[in-house]
């Protein structure tokens, strides 16, 4: 089965979100919404609750 490029888009926003780290000069509220926003690109419907 080929994916779609939807698919292929969160697929790859996935994979980044699975790698991401926080860098030594990003406080955690800069993680946090780094976090969230690919969350968002991924699932608009997911809340933060």
């Amino acid at each position: 089965k080929y994916l779609s490029s939807s698919d292929s888009d969160n697929y790859i926003k996935i994979e980044q979100l699975k790698q991401y780290k926080q860098t030594k000069n990003q406080t955690v509220k800069q993680y946090y919404s780094e976090l969230t926003k690919l969350c968002d690109e991924i699932n608009p419907t997911i809340s933060d609750a």
